[in-house]
């Protein structure tokens, strides 16, 4: 225990003082069905960064999912993701930060327990009609000059809807006259279309009097084309492609560092084919970010669809439930069966490539990574509606043919020959593969058009933490667990293929502790989203293919999300609660109790309002009279606030302007020692502007943080210290040529200032991007920022930073 806490604060004041300072303003609420864009700024010490990740899951789920964020540049220093995958994500949105740096180190946004106590985003529902239904163009697919027809149906909603309200408005104009109107769609040819991006809704009235609206859709026209035709069938082929490229340079105004600079290129492609049944999709990501000493970076698939099956090469995420597969990247096969009544769902690849560790010596090397090997199945039988139950299976391994001995093995010290002729010792390892198996069920109960949903996951687990050497002998297993010859009813070494049995097995006697359950109930009804989640993991319970799962540990979750469309309402409220010793197996449980609430009020033509609060806290059943010789008592509590508000000043003549104030404390403290303090007050200003006779956008914003830490020095005495933040940002977008043309620059003015801490940097970028032609586009951009160190000079320095990209969609 006593070694956890110190763990825990020693990571923690790394955290406070580490050189990467990172600032995120959580989003309050989205509409699913754009996604979500997450923006993380880096105030300080981008050049010590190496990757960002975002992690997120829906509310009340166990499992995350990741993201790799686009690093941005030194010169614009925001990393940023776009997160598209949230159209089956109804209670809301948890995410936190993890940052790798250059040497090594992690740092977690929020700083403290970031799995247990992420950020939360609300979810906006859209106050659209969803009796509009599109029938024409086809989503998947560009149309062509010759054939853009406009198509909406309101078949379910024909007796309700007044026709002679209807409205369709294209790119701003209404076209109802020129439409074909009959009881349940609305049809619209063009006589002429050109050859651009084209935005279309449709506005009506019911017979009550209330008025509905569609969706707003876009649709890119491309000029007419020959397609192939095989057999006097059409096949369509489109899709989109990129290059881009980073350069940066640094120049250090100090004569005894050098100056130093790097680039990256990306390239990306997308395609999309159909031909009559059979439908195809590829994907392709290569980047210079790709090292053969890490994990790998690039992304590439080929999917294959036929009614009810799917096939899948190359990269894939299959997610087959919270214990067995999720969040994780395969690099192989996966199949998807899609029945009525039947869904079936097979992957195979890897999780983890081989990457070999790095020289030290002439005979000793660091360590690097297995191959790991994923095979899965998932079935489930059952109603889509009603009820429905399933079976998965996972098998994780680790190839430890897939690396040489000195890459996994410490060189032997039983003798200066062995050291020199490189001999590996088999009993001290630096790293050590694994082997996993996980054996699952699922069940659901659906009613009410699956508003109402009941359902369990259950899960066991083998898992072994050092399959070097293979399987133990049937005679050494006995003599291990104190047998008589012949008792065991197995050969472990028989077995080795299905899994590796041996002393390093964890539990070696399977119980309750290699057993993970959760149970779930969900309810929506009146824009009201309730989820409940009360979920229980073993100690021992390990599960290879699935991103961070808490074992040893009984969680219940309650969330509640309320949408009232017509007064543009969200109210969030979340519970968690968090035990680490559900079967009593340890002398002192930790419980963790967390609240969090979101209010988000948007009236239209009115002001917004937006308040949330985040209340967390840790806490042990320890005495320290039990434990004399070290302080064992933990009690960690962690609030933040926000609120904020604003306007849009539409009134003004000149350029209709939206205010924003936002303003948010947080903190988070020791209670049981006081071992650490600290705290937080930012406040952020911004006004964003729309002028009316020129084709100009403006931003400009500020920021002001406040931190009171208290914290231990290196003589670990509690020093207090008051950084302050001060931040200007200003942007302006211009657009030239009927829109084709899109010039911008910015700047960033950033300042640490109080307890003698001097520094400032200034950022300037300016670019352009421009449409060359419908299908194709430029953009390029050029920045410098220059640092100053008033305390230390010599690290003083300037760099600089161009971008350049090129996409083209066909």
């Amino acid at each position: 225990m006593k070694k956890l806490i110190f763990v825990f604060a020693l990571f923690f004041c790394f955290s406070l003082i580490a050189k990467v300072d990172l600032f995120h303003e959580p989003s309050f609420d989205l509409d699913v069905s754009k996604g979500l864009e997450l923006e993380l700024i880096v105030r300080s010490g981008y050049n010590e960064i190496d990757k960002a990740t975002v992690y997120y899951r829906e509310t009340g789920s166990l499992s995350y999912f990741e993201a790799d964020m686009d690093l941005g540049s030194e010169t614009n220093p925001i990393c940023s993701v776009r997160i598209k995958e949230l159209k089956n994500f109804k209670g809301g949105l948890d995410y936190y930060f993890s940052i790798s740096t250059i040497t090594n180190q992690t740092i977690m946004l929020p700083k403290v327990q970031a799995e247990q106590n992420p950020f939360h985003v609300i979810f906006s529902k859209d106050n659209y009609f969803n009796d509009f239904i599109r029938i024409s163009p086809d989503n998947e697919f560009s149309d062509s000059q010759k054939d853009f027809i406009i198509a909406i149906s309101f078949f379910n909603a024909e007796n309700s809807i007044d026709l002679s309200t209807l409205q369709l408005i294209l790119n701003g104009k209404d076209v109802t006259k020129k439409a074909t109107i009959s009881n349940n769609m609305i049809v619209y040819k063009p006589q002429k279309v050109r050859s651009a991006k084209h935005i279309y809704h449709l506005n009506a009235r019911l017979r009550n009097g209330k008025k509905v609206h569609s969706k707003r859709w876009e649709t890119t026209v491309r000029k007419a084309e020959a397609k192939n035709i095989v057999d006097g069938d059409i096949i369509e082929l489109n899709g989109n492609s990129y290059l881009s490229y980073i350069g940066n340079n640094t120049k250090y105004e100090s004569s005894d560092l050098d100056s130093s600079g790097d680039d990256r290129i990306n390239f990306g492609l997308n395609l999309y084919s159909r031909y009559n049944w059979l439908r195809f999709k590829s994907k392709l990501y290569i980047t210079s970010l790709e090292d053969k000493k890490k994990q790998s970076v690039n992304r590439y698939n080929f999917q294959f669809d036929v009614p009810h099956f799917k096939l899948v090469i190359g990269d894939y995420t299959p997610n087959m439930g919270s214990f067995i597969l999720s969040g994780k990247n395969v690099r192989g096969f996966s199949s998807i069966v899609n029945l009525e009544n039947l869904r079936f769902l097979a992957t195979y690849g890897s999780t983890r490539r081989t990457v070999n560790g790095e020289a030290i010596t002439d005979t000793t090397f660091s360590a690097g990574a297995f191959n790991r090997k994923t095979m899965a199945v998932s079935t489930e039988i059952g109603s889509k509606t009603g009820f429905s139950f399933g079976f998965s299976f996972v098998k994780n391994k680790d190839d430890v043919n897939s690396l040489n001995e000195q890459y996994y093995l410490a060189v032997a010290k039983d003798s200066l020959a062995n050291c020199i002729e490189g001999v590996y010792d088999e009993n001290n390892p630096m790293l050590m593969p694994n082997d996993n198996i996980v054996f699952g069920v699922n069940t659901d109960f659906r009613f009410y058009e699956n508003r109402l949903t009941f359902g369990a996951e259950t899960a066991f687990s083998m898992y072994n933490s050092n399959i070097i050497g293979g399987s133990i002998s049937q005679d050494d297993l006995e003599d291990f667990l104190g047998m008589e010859e012949g008792e065991t009813p197995f050969d472990p070494e028989s077995l080795e293929n299905i899994f590796v049995i041996n002393k390093n097995v964890e539990p070696f006697i399977l119980g309750k502790t290699s057993l993970a359950y959760k149970g779930f109930a969900k309810a929506f009804f009146y824009n009201n989203f309730l989820n409940i989640n009360y979920s229980v993991i073993g100690s021992s319970f390990k599960s290879l293919s699935t991103n961070y799962l808490q074992t040893g540990a009984s969680t219940l979750t309650i969330v509640d999300n309320y949408n009232l469309s017509k007064y543009k309402i969200n109210v969030n409220i979340g519970l968690n609660l968090i035990s680490d010793n559900p079967y009593g197996e340890k002398e002192v449980t930790t419980n963790s109790t967390g609240f969090f609430s979101n209010f988000y009020y948007n009236p239209p033509d009115l002001p917004y309002f937006k308040f949330g609060v985040n209340r967390n806290s840790s806490k042990n059943d320890a005495d320290d009279s039990d434990y004399p010789d070290f302080e064992s008592e933990l009690s960690i509590k962690s609030n933040s606030y926000y609120v904020g508000f604003g306007y849009e000043l539409g009134r003004l003549n000149i350029a209709p302007t939206k205010l924003s104030f936002n303003l948010s404390n947080y903190s988070n403290s020791d209670e049981a020692y006081e071992r650490y303090r600290n705290k937080r007050n930012s406040i952020t200003i911004s006004g964003k502007s729309f002028f009316n006779d020129i084709p100009l956008i403006t931003l400009l914003s500020y920021t002001f943080t406040q931190n009171n830490d208290t914290m231990p020095d290196t003589a670990n005495v509690l020093v207090n210290t008051k950084p302050l933040f001060n931040s200007i940002y200003f942007k302006a977008n211009y657009l030239l040529v009927d829109n084709k043309l899109k010039p911008f620059f910015d700047f960033r003015f950033t300042g640490y200032g109080g307890d003698g801490i001097k520094q400032s940097s200034k950022m300037f970028n300016i670019g352009a991007e421009y449409a060359v032609l419908i299908n194709m586009s430029l953009y390029s951009d050029f920045g410098i920022r220059s640092y100053d160190n008033k305390d230390v000079d010599d690290v003083n320095y300037s760099n600089y930073n161009w971008k350049f990209k090129i996409k083209y969609k066909f």
